[in-house]
C-alpha cells in the first residue's frame, strides 16, 4: 500500500478518535465558597473557573456548620464512585 493510499480523500468519512483515559484535559479550577444569604443562613458552593456555580448546598444555621459540611463533601468526593444511571425514576 502506498502512502497516498493511506490518506483519506477529502469528503470521505473519518472515524472519531477515542480519548485515552489518562489523556483527558485537566478540569477547570474549582473552589469551595461559603456565603451568608439574606435570611442569615450559610451555604457552601462549589465554584468552577471564575464565577460559575456548580453546586449550592441547603442552608445552615452557622458558618461553622456550613464549613464542616463542605469539608465532608471535599474529603469524600475523591473517594466517591461514579455510577451511570440510564433509568431515572
Amino acid at each position: 500500500m502506498t502512502a497516498a493510499a493511506q490518506v483519506p480523500k477529502a469528503g470521505s468519512p473519518t472515524r472519531k478518535a477515542r480519548v485515552a483515559p489518562g489523556s483527558l484535559p485537566e478540569p477547570a479550577s474549582m473552589r469551595f465558597l461559603i456565603q451568608e444569604d439574606n435570611a442569615g443562613r450559610y451555604h457552601w458552593m462549589i465554584m468552577a473557573g471564575g464565577s460559575e456555580t456548580l453546586v449550592r448546598s441547603d442552608g445552615f444555621e452557622s458558618y461553622e456548620q456550613a464549613k464542616q459540611a463542605a469539608g465532608i463533601v471535599h474529603r469524600g468526593a475523591s473517594r466517591a464512585s461514579f455510577e451511570h444511571r440510564s433509568d431515572v425514576a
